[in-house]
């Protein structure tokens, strides 16, 4: 998670936390790739790819933004 928190640096980027990006899934009702991807650009801290902002926190929830809703 390292490398990703020092490309986050130099591209300028800041994220949401984990927390704050399922209140903001939860909020559009997304439960699927293709719904966010019509989506997270109208929030330029939601990543294009949260697979790789979150590894962990995606994998616990199965990878599934549906999953991320019933959080």
């Amino acid at each position: 998670m390292k490398a990703i928190g020092a490309w986050r640096g130099m591209l300028g980027k800041q994220w949401y936390s984990w927390d704050e990006f399922v209140e903001k899934v939860k909020e559009w009702k997304v439960s699927s790739a293709i719904q966010y991807l019509a989506r997270y650009k109208l929030d330029p801290r939601m990543p294009s790819v949260p697979r790789l902002i979150y590894p962990n926190e995606w994998k616990d929830v199965g990878g599934s933004f549906k999953a991320v809703l019933d959080l």
